[in-house]
């Protein structure tokens, strides 16, 4: 460019390459994101024993119902689950002395002899099989185990050790979802911003922990990404295979846990637009009816199904869903008030086992990652490059924001029912974890404080992979400290 290049001109040319610079390079594109986070999930999955994550053993006992072809829960008396190996149920035992106790470690030597002696899991008929009752994971539709489900199959044909089988199943669900966020990647290659966003948080310690463990959490994580990727590119470049791809992953996501059909539905204003935007109002119609249908209907189906089983959450004889409900609409404005001054009064501690609380939410990461990764993650936010295509209305903004109100909203009152005391002053059973699907649409309706300085771009690149790094290093040296002896 020479001298007399007018200076309009210049500015032209320096905003075309800014927006080159914004596409991710081959270094730092799709498949090295989805790879990097495949890698902290297998290295979590090694590293952390079976069974030390919240609900293992119960998830690995409705795994290992559905990969029987058995989708329904069993109902005995005021039980709810299903018949498993008697082994099984042994081998879950062998590591009850790990949670809450952060004094308890255990060695390579123990590992290898409890390993060598657990059963094995085989398609023989005559294994003796025992009830296990899973009230909380029995009520979850088969879609997020169907990874986990494949995994006990394969381990049954190889005759494995039930714990290989863990690990087997944990590998698979790992699997399945890093191909998930692989074609989140994909579908946002056109917004640094939306990439950013999306590989902050399934990088998160808590995330990383999750999607290398055999919960349903993971899957449930990755397709909500996936939906919100898709969303933000439907909106940017709509085609029919896109809007197709997010009607699907909205049911699957309905298909999770039923409280999560609130992200595609909070995420529809965003595809809308850019239906809108080129004229196409009745198309846009139509695919709204799609998504909220296809959101709410597993949910709504797989209830009527499985009406009449009894799940009782939580065994405290105060407990009573249906009088919790008396109280508060006899109550309405105490009760509004009394679950956002809760909600209030525990968001550090959320913000905290979102992030990093491990194990059965007794393995705490430091304060100063959790402080310096949620800053990190928000400025990175704030300041990024926005991206063509990306969702910069107001009402659009709103909307997600006001989603994710609703969604803690509805979270704090479904613990408040099943979880709670008639008439406490406090919620119980609230985990940051369960917050994590909804992040996305929080951090994507935060606006861009600055534009883009020139200057800055290779700096905003490199610093998410740099903040990455330094949570996941200190979530393995922590977790190698809290569960294995030296």
């Amino acid at each position: 460019m020479d001298g007399s290049t007018p200076r309009a001109e210049r500015i032209t040319s320096a905003g075309t390459a800014s927006a080159r610079n914004a596409t991710p390079r081959s270094w730092r594109g799709p498949a090295t994101r989805a790879t990097a986070i495949f890698l902290l999930g297998f290295a979590c999955l090694v590293v952390t024993p079976p069974f030390q994550t919240p609900d293992s053993g119960n998830h690995l006992g409705r795994a290992f119902q559905i990969s029987q072809g058995i989708l329904i829960a069993e109902q005995r008396g005021q039980q709810t689950g299903g018949l498993v190996p008697q082994a099984l149920v042994a081998d879950i035992g062998q590591y009850g002395d790990l949670p809450f106790q952060p004094e308890h470690r255990i060695s390579f030597q123990v590992w290898r002899d409890r390993l060598r002696a657990s059963g094995h899991l085989t398609n023989d008929a005559s294994v003796p099989l025992v009830f296990m009752n899973f009230p909380n994971t029995s009520r979850y539709l088969p879609v997020p185990y169907l990874p986990q489900a494949l995994g006990q199959l394969v381990a049954r044909s190889l005759r494995a050790p039930d714990l290989i089988a863990i690990y087997l199943s944990g590998l698979f669900a790992l699997i399945s979802s890093s191909l998930l966020l692989l074609a989140a990647f994909r579908a946002l290659d056109f917004s640094s911003r939306m990439t950013t966003i999306c590989f902050l948080v399934a990088g998160m310690p808590m995330s990383a922990f999750l999607l290398g463990s055999i919960s349903p959490d993971g899957q449930t994580l990755a397709l909500a990404l996936l939906a919100f990727a898709l969303a933000h590119r439907v909106q940017h470049k709509p085609d029919a295979r896109t809007l197709a791809a997010l009607v699907v992953v909205s049911s699957l996501l309905g298909a999770c846990k039923g409280l999560y059909c609130i992200v595609p539905l909070g995420l529809l204003p965003v595809a809308l637009s850019g239906l809108v935007r080129r004229g196409e109002r009745v198309a846009a119609s139509l695919f709204a009816a799609c998504v909220a249908a296809c959101a709410i209907l597993p949910t709504l189906i797989w209830s009527l199904l499985t009406r009449g089983q009894y799940n009782a959450l939580n065994p405290d004889p105060r407990i009573d869903p249906s009088e919790q409900i008396h109280f508060l609409l006899t109550h309405p404005i105490t009760g509004f008030v009394l679950l956002a001054r809760d909600f209030l009064s525990r968001a550090p501690n959320l913000v905290h086992s979102m992030i990093g609380v491990l194990g059965w939410l007794d393995t705490p990461l430091p304060h100063w990652l959790v402080i310096l990764y949620a800053g990190g993650m928000t400025l990175l936010v704030l300041f990024a490059a926005e991206g063509k295509g990306s969702s910069t209305a107001l009402s659009i903004r709103v909307w997600m924001a006001g989603s994710c109100l609703a969604f803690a909203f509805a979270m704090s009152l479904i613990s408040y029912l099943t979880w709670t005391p008639v008439g406490a002053n406090a919620v119980e059973g609230l985990q940051g974890r369960y917050y994590l699907p909804i992040m996305p649409l929080l951090l994507s309706a935060a606006p861009v404080m600055v534009s883009p300085v020139q200057r800055w771009v290779r700096a905003r690149e490199a610093a998410p992979i740099l903040l990455w790094l330094i949570s996941s290093s200190t979530l393995m040296v922590n977790l190698l400290h809290r569960y294995w002896q030296r």
